[in-house]
């Protein structure tokens, strides 16, 4: 009878197991743009200990291979907002691909050509049109996203965040580089970015590793007048990572940001800063925010060639 029932547990665990990916899967492939991308997810212990989900987006080809035949795709580390982190780590990676719809972005450059509506009229003329003279001449290199979960930083300590860089560089990034090959090694094809709490995040993480990340971006960060000077001084110049600010009319953060532009100017820190139309909230995310997230590590990442 014991015998019975463990086997009947051991089904229905295994049951429980296959739903559980067969969930990740359906969300994959009903959420807007799937067509143009696939969706993954890496298993990595976790700040604390317990295994925890990394999204991976993976851009899709027509061939179906995972990686593109001139060599690896440049790789992003996007960083979700405060939304991400009070919904958990279950829950938190999926942010930039459900709430923000990021594959619809990947879409909107595969057509060679940007419209108002891709940005959610979050854009201005000159912009639009800088963006899409660029694509002209050189077209859109997809990268892969990885989006891990973030836990809520707003007040850590400068110890929480270094911890927390360290996990990035040293858990998150060499799981998802084993588990697809197709993906950059090295750090000049190896960006990070986020929005919210994850762009300021972003800052504090990506400046603080220069030698892994070679692009450093943040949408509409979550920063203070008071912690401004402080992650300005976290840039090494002679790393020579490219930087990029985007913010809105309508952030609460802006003129921290534009503080924080400028405390950068003052170093002689060269940086892009974008300032846009806009709200900030998640039409903003899945509009501007999903466009400048790609816009600005394709131009700035390189594609490795294969071993």
């Amino acid at each position: 009878m014991n015998s019975a029932r463990t086997g009947k547990a051991i089904r229905r665990l295994l049951i429980a197991a296959s739903v559980a990916a067969l969930s990740w899967a359906v969300i994959g492939a009903a959420q807007p743009g799937a067509e143009f991308v696939h969706h993954r997810r890496v298993s990595v212990k976790g700040l604390d200990g317990d295994p925890q989900t990394v999204a991976v987006i993976i851009p899709r080809r027509p061939d179906r291979a995972m990686a593109p035949p001139e060599g690896r795709y440049a790789m992003v580390v996007a960083l979700h907002d405060l939304r991400g982190a009070e919904r958990g780590p279950s829950k938190g990676p999926m942010i930039w691909s459900v709430n923000f719809e990021l594959p619809v972005a990947y879409g909107a450059f595969e057509r060679g050509r940007l419209e108002r509506r891709d940005f959610n009229g979050f854009v201005s003329a000159e912009h639009l049109a800088a963006i899409n003279a660029r694509l002209a001449s050189t077209p859109f290199a997809a990268p892969v996203v990885v989006s891990p979960y973030v836990p809520n930083l707003s007040a850590a300590s400068p110890e929480e965040l270094s911890r927390y860089a360290d996990w990035l560089v040293d858990v998150v990034l060499p799981a998802v580089r084993e588990a697809f090959e197709g993906v950059a090694r090295g750090r000049e094809g190896t960006g990070i970015d986020g929005i919210g709490l994850g762009g300021r995040v972003a800052l504090e993480v990506g400046l603080r590793k220069p030698e892994a990340f070679g692009a450093v971006g943040a949408i509409q960060p979550s920063l203070e007048e008071s912690m401004v000077a402080s992650i300005a001084h976290l840039v090494k110049p002679e790393a020579g990572q490219a930087i990029r600010l985007v913010t809105s009319e309508e952030d609460p953060a802006r003129a921290a940001t534009l503080r924080f532009s400028q405390a950068l100017r003052e170093r002689s820190v060269p940086h892009a800063f974008v300032d846009t139309p806009g709200t900030h909230d998640i039409e903003y995310g899945r509009g501007a925010g999903a466009i400048e997230l790609l816009r600005f590590h394709t131009s700035e990442l390189v594609r490795e060639p294969a071993d």
